[in-house]
């Protein structure tokens, strides 16, 4: 979550885990909060680049937070491993 609030997207992430609609957030968004060398280091196993799978991303990361939050948090620091949850995406995604 950290990351997130600190790349000012906060109150999105939020969204996500709680029982109210989804934020939606763009493959930029999800850069800037993650960083390239992340993104880049995840998309070398899926066929596509960075920005590529970013984009790839905005569009299941909510819903997939959402469902791996089902009571609205986690515990810890109140989010579900993003590089733990990419890293799986990242299996399955193919361009």
């Amino acid at each position: 979550m950290a990351k997130f609030q600190d790349a000012g997207l906060g109150d999105i992430a939020a969204s996500w885990m709680g029982s109210d609609a989804n934020l939606p957030v763009s493959g930029d968004q999800l850069q800037q909060a993650l960083g390239g060398d992340t993104l880049n280091n995840l998309a070398q196993g899926s066929g596509t680049d960075g920005p590529g799978l970013a984009s790839q991303l905005a569009t299941m990361l909510p819903t997939l937070i959402d469902q791996f939050t089902p009571a609205g948090g986690v515990d810890g620091d109140g989010m579900p491993d993003l590089g733990a949850i990419t890293g799986l995406l990242s299996k399955f995604i193919k361009t």
